[in-house]
């Protein structure tokens, strides 16, 4: 464990039970997983075959991204999509975080005839990723 962090490093394992392939608004605030103190970061596995609430969308493959507390509230990030969520609230932070990566995709989707090289990578990188 890095030393100087000042916060505790908690590793979830099993969340496949907090966020099964379909997800609510009320299934993403789970009293199993507490991340209540401010600079508090734990991994989260986002698995196969969830469902993107408000979105025609769905993971084709597992991510993995670092949920983050801070005194603001919630970040969640994944350097393998480079994508980042937010919220006051834990499912918040989730929500933005997952709805964020499909829309970004449908974004780059629309424009694919004019994008550059390196956003044409991050479009194939997320359809990879992403059912849509």
């Amino acid at each position: 464990m890095a030393s100087g962090l000042g916060s505790e490093i908690m590793v979830t394992t099993a969340l496949r039970m907090v966020f099964p392939p379909i997800i609510t608004h009320a299934q993403m605030e789970s009293p199993s997983i507490t991340v209540n103190d401010a600079n508090t970061m734990s991994i989260a596995v986002f698995p196969e075959n969830t469902e993107i609430p408000g979105r025609r969308c769905s993971l084709k493959r597992s991510i993995v991204a670092q949920i983050e507390s801070t005194k603001d509230g919630f970040t969640v990030s994944s350097g393998s999509v480079e994508e980042e969520g937010f919220g006051s609230t834990y499912s918040a932070a989730i929500l933005d975080f997952l709805t964020s990566l499909c829309d970004r995709f449908n974004s780059l989707s629309r424009r694919k005839k004019a994008l550059s090289r390196e956003d044409k990578a991050v479009m194939d990188h997320l359809s990879s990723l992403l059912q849509v």
